[in-house]
């Protein structure tokens, strides 16, 4: 008599597998087999990569304010490319560098020196904005303080270098309208090639001595 689940050999000398039972299969398969296994793992690993997949989705968008252009940076590097206003899809670890295209007000204060050798305190307003197709190159040459690199500098320096070649008088009367058409055209010659568009420059206020007020308004 052979043992159960042992070979068994038939009449024709054939031998005869065994046919395994429901509780021997059980026994081999107690949770119902691999295929059920490998599936309840797969299912236990769908939240863990949902939720990878979702926070990497939202550090991969960013948003660019209206009126701005952005310059992408990765890992110091910056990209060819610039980016306009609304929802983009870019690289986790990239950052944006926002630069405002609306028109921007820059208010001086300014004490020079006139032809005839005196101080006068001149006020200066100075209206401009930064032009779409450069603001790249104006990030790599300038920074993002480029208003403080290069449009206040070359402001005071037009403004010192225009109130030396005229009256004070002149500051102060109907000269005032030439002096800011001639300080816009050289502003604009200076900063145009740099990326910044001058819109318009005005005189303020002028403060002059009061002996030299006093006469032209007598004079007047």
């Amino acid at each position: 008599c052979s043992p159960p689940g042992a070979p068994s050999v038939s009449k024709s000398g054939r031998i005869l597998r065994p046919k395994h039972t429901n509780l021997e299969i059980m026994e081999y398969f107690p949770f119902g087999g691999t295929s059920r296994g490998a599936h309840a793992r797969a299912s236990r690993m769908v939240v863990p990569v949902s939720v990878a997949l979702v926070i990497l989705c939202m550090c991969s968008l960013r948003s660019v304010p209206s009126a701005s252009i952005a310059v992408v940076t990765t890992f110091g590097k910056v990209e060819e490319h610039t980016l306009d206003s609304g929802l983009h899809l870019i690289f986790p670890l990239s950052q944006l560098r926002i630069f405002s295209t609306k028109t921007i007000l820059l208010n001086q204060q300014n004490h020079v020196p006139t032809k005839e050798g005196l101080t006068v305190d001149l006020d200066v307003a100075l209206l401009f904005h930064v032009d779409k197709a450069q603001v790249r190159e104006i990030y790599l040459n300038l920074g993002e303080n480029y208003d403080e690199v290069v449009v206040q500098p070359e402001l005071a320096s037009a403004v010192r270098g225009l109130t030396s070649e005229s009256d004070a008088k002149a500051l102060y009367t109907e000269g005032r309208s030439a002096m800011q058409k001639r300080l816009k055209e050289e502003l604009s010659r200076a900063l145009t090639p740099r990326g910044i568009v001058i819109e318009d420059v005005l005189l303020k206020a002028v403060q002059l001595p009061e002996l030299l007020k006093h006469s032209i308004e007598l004079k007047a």
